[in-house]
C-alpha cells in the first residue's frame, strides 16, 4: 500500500474535469466570458494552495464514491449545476480517461509526466489568468518537490496502489470505441495488432537470454517473439493524450 498515490488521482482527474468541461461550455456555446468566469471559479476551488499542501501530505486513498461527491462539490463551487446524470457521465469519463493515460505509462515514473502533461493542458485554458497560472506552478512545484527524485520501485507501488483503485472502471467511451481504443466489454487495447510496442528507455528488447558469471557476460542466446519492440528515444518522451470528451 502506499500513501502517496492520491496527488496523482487528484491533479491528473481534476486536469480532465478542466478539460471536459471547456468542452462542454464550448459545445453549448456558452458565451466566452462567462465560460472563463466558471471554470476559473471551480479551478481556484480545486487547486488552492492550502490544499495541494494538504494534499500531497501521506494519506489513504479516497473511496471512489467520496471522490465522486468530492468532484461534484468542486463543480458547484461556480454557478454551474450539474444533474446526478450529468455528473455521473462527468466523472465516469474523467475515471476511464486517467484509466487510459495511467495503463499507457511505459514506466511507473513516467506517472510525473503524465501529471505534469495535465497541469501544462490547465495552462493552456487559463493562459490569461495570473491567479490560477500561479496556483497551477505550485502544483508543479510540488509535484516535482516530492516526486522528483523518487526511487522507480517507490512509483511502482504508487501506481499498482492507482491501478487497483481504478480496478473494475470499464464505462465505454464513444470515442475511444470509434478509435478502437477501447473494446465493447469496456476494456482497453493498450497494444494493437500489427503496431510496434514501446519500451521504456534504456529498456532490453526482448529476445534474448543473457548468462552472466562472476559479473561478467559469458554468453548469449536469442529467441524468436512474435511482438515488435522498439525502445523510447529518451526517459522524458510522453505523448499529450487529451480526449475531445463530450458529455450530455
Amino acid at each position: 500500500m502506499s500513501f502517496q498515490a492520491m496527488p496523482f488521482l487528484y491533479l491528473n482527474m481534476g486536469g480532465e474535469m478542466a478539460y471536459i468541461l471547456e468542452q462542454r461550455l464550448q459545445a453549448q456555446n456558452v458565451g466566452n466570458e462567462k465560460s472563463v468566469k466558471v471554470l476559473c471559479d471551480i479551478v481556484a476551488v480545486m487547486l488552492g494552495n492550502s490544499f495541494l499542501d494538504e494534499l500531497f501530505e501521506p494519506k489513504e486513498m479516497m473511496s471512489r464514491q467520496g471522490l465522486r461527491q468530492f468532484f461534484e462539490q468542486i463543480a458547484h463551487s461556480s454557478v454551474m449545476r450539474l444533474n446526478e446524470a450529468s455528473m455521473d457521465k462527468l466523472f465516469d469519463l474523467m475515471i476511464m480517461a486517467v484509466k487510459y493515460q495511467f495503463l499507457l505509462c511505459k514506466e511507473p515514473s513516467e506517472l510525473v509526466l503524465v501529471t505534469m502533461n495535465h497541469i501544462d493542458g490547465m495552462k493552456a485554458i487559463f493562459q490569461s489568468n495570473q491567479q490560477i497560472l500561479s496556483h497551477l506552478n505550485y502544483a508543479n512545484t510540488l509535484l516535482m518537490d516530492h516526486f522528483g527524485d523518487t526511487p522507480l520501485w517507490q512509483m511502482a507501488i504508487i501506481r499498482s496502489e492507482l491501478l487497483t483503485f481504478l480496478l473494475g472502471a470499464r464505462v465505454k467511451v464513444s470515442l475511444m470505441l470509434r478509435e478502437h481504443k477501447q473494446m465493447e466489454d469496456g476494456r482497453f487495447v493498450l497494444f494493437p495488432e500489427g503496431e510496434q510496442i514501446e519500451l521504456p528507455y534504456n529498456a532490453v528488447v526482448p529476445g534474448s537470454v543473457r548468462y552472466v558469471e562472476n559479473g561478467a557476460l559469458v554468453r548469449s542466446e536469442n529467441f524468436p517473439v512474435d511482438e515488435h519492440f522498439k525502445v523510447s528515444p529518451d526517459s522524458y518522451q510522453v505523448k499529450k493524450i487529451f480526449f475531445n470528451f463530450l458529455f450530455l
